[in-house]
């Protein structure tokens, strides 16, 4: 796929994730591609306890850049909490795909 910069482009991840009640995910770019200026999200790097699915990429790029299926665009390190939590229940729970985005001024659960 050609990136351009100054566009936001939706992506899935190929692996479903899922995170146990007791720890945080965080998405992280990864360096070979950080060099080139790709950006794997933009604020929702936070994958929240207990969230199942697949994990919505918000990739830009600094420069035109050329990405292949199946090449890796970050990485997620965990972070345990103080205590389980009840767990992610929110809309994007079990997505089996690209998150749509949520219209501004609606309520989000």
């Amino acid at each position: 796929w050609s990136l351009y910069p100054g566009r936001l482009y939706l992506a899935a991840t190929r692996e479903r994730v899922e995170v146990p009640t007791d720890l945080i995910a965080h998405l992280h770019g990864r360096s070979p591609l950080a060099r080139f200026g790709v950006i794997p999200h933009q604020e929702a790097g936070l994958i929240d306890p207990g969230f199942r699915g697949f994990v919505t990429l918000e990739l830009s790029v600094l420069l035109p850049t050329v990405l292949f299926p199946g090449q890796p665009v970050g990485q997620l390190t965990f972070q345990r909490v103080a205590c389980p939590v009840e767990g992610y229940a929110g809309r994007y729970q079990d997505a089996a795909g690209v998150g749509a985005p949520v219209p501004f001024g609606e309520a989000v659960s």
